[in-house]
C-alpha cells in the first residue's frame, strides 16, 4: 500500500512539473502615486487551470479574476506572505481574463487566456 502511495505522488509531481505553465505578467496600476518595486508571481497551469502566485508584500489582498466583458467570475483571499498559493480555476471557462489583486500595498493586475 505505501509502495503504491509513493508511486502515485511521484506521478503527479511528475506531471506538475511537466505540464504546460506560462507566467502572467504582474503589474502595478498606473493611477496609484505609491510605488514599490515587489509585485506578485503568477503562473497560471493551462492543462489543469490551476493558477499559482506568490507575494512577498505585507497584508492580505483581495484577488479576483475578470472575464473580457469585466464580469467577475473568480474571487479569493491572497496572503502576502511569500508563500505559493494555489486556485483552481477550471469553473471560470474559456476565454481572456483579466486578474486583479487589491490590498494594503496597492493595486496589481495581469491578463491571461484559458
Amino acid at each position: 500500500m505505501k509502495k503504491t502511495i509513493s508511486v502515485i505522488i511521484a506521478l503527479l509531481t511528475s506531471s506538475l512539473l511537466f505540464a504546460d505553465n506560462y507566467e502572467i505578467l504582474i503589474q502595478q496600476a498606473e493611477h496609484l502615486t505609491r510605488s514599490t518595486s515587489q509585485c506578485p508571481e503568477a503562473y497560471i497551469n493551462t492543462d489543469t487551470d490551476i493558477l499559482s502566485i506568490s507575494f512577498d508584500y505585507n497584508g492580505l489582498y483581495t484577488l479576483h479574476i475578470e472575464n473580457s466583458m469585466s464580469e467577475t467570475v473568480f474571487q479569493s483571499a491572497l496572503p502576502a506572505n511569500g508563500m505559493e498559493y494555489f486556485y483552481d480555476l477550471s469553473g471560470i471557462g474559456e476565454g481572456f481574463f483579466t486578474l486583479i489583486i487589491n490590498g494594503p500595498g496597492g493595486e496589481y493586475y495581469g491578463e491571461f487566456t484559458l
